[in-house]
């Protein structure tokens, strides 16, 4: 996958400058994706995500401009290939969608499906760990909570979750410490300030 991806970025940027006079549409298109999808890649600008489809939407919409004017390209009489590659790609999204959706079924399935895909997101590992603490399982929702401090130690909202967890239980001194370590990473957190409190 990286050797692709790699392999994606030069030969974007082959044809962005190959392209230059004789089609500056083609020029564009071939360089929009990388620079819509530089701004949410962490490279730029760090923006405190490490993977969300949602950042691919912008950078969709030039690679699909560009497939569309390769596949223009094509001369008339090979019309039939020009449908049946739209058909394949349309089929192959299609495929992707129908299983994505299985893991929306719910808040637990969604990121139960986010931290298998990425388990090294903080974010993934503390939103699982939210919907297990709603749904009673504060065990389990401990668990994610730690392991999103592992990945991210400055993931203050997790150091209260767990902070939470301790004082439900009725253990005083684990709530304190956690709220403690909450403070340490935001001082201003006022949740954590009035639970301590």
């Amino acid at each position: 996958r990286p050797l692709l991806g790699l392999g994606l970025v030069i030969g974007s940027i082959v044809l962005f400058l190959r392209s230059g006079r004789r089609n500056p549409a083609l020029g564009v298109l071939a360089i929009f994706p990388l620079v819509t999808l530089s701004l949410a890649s962490n490279l730029v600008i760090p923006i405190g995500t490490v993977k969300a489809e949602r950042l691919l939407y912008l950078p969709s919409v030039g690679c699909a401009l560009l497939a569309g004017l390769l596949l223009q390209g094509l001369r008339p009489k090979r019309a039939w290939l020009q449908a049946g590659v739209v058909a394949l790609i349309a089929i192959a999204f299609a495929a992707r969608t129908w299983a994505r959706n299985r893991d929306w079924q719910n808040n637990l399935t969604l990121f139960q499906a986010a931290v298998e895909a990425e388990p090294e997101s903080a974010k993934a590992h503390h939103n699982l760990g939210v919907t297990l603490q709603e749904l009673g399982r504060s065990d389990e929702a401990n668990i994610q909570f730690r392991e999103a401090l592992r990945v991210f130690p400055g993931y203050a909202e997790s150091a209260f979750c767990i902070g939470q967890i301790y004082q439900a239980k009725g253990l005083d001194n684990g709530a304190i410490s956690w709220y403690r370590k909450a403070l340490a990473i935001a001082p201003s957190n006022p949740r954590a300030n009035e639970n301590l409190c």
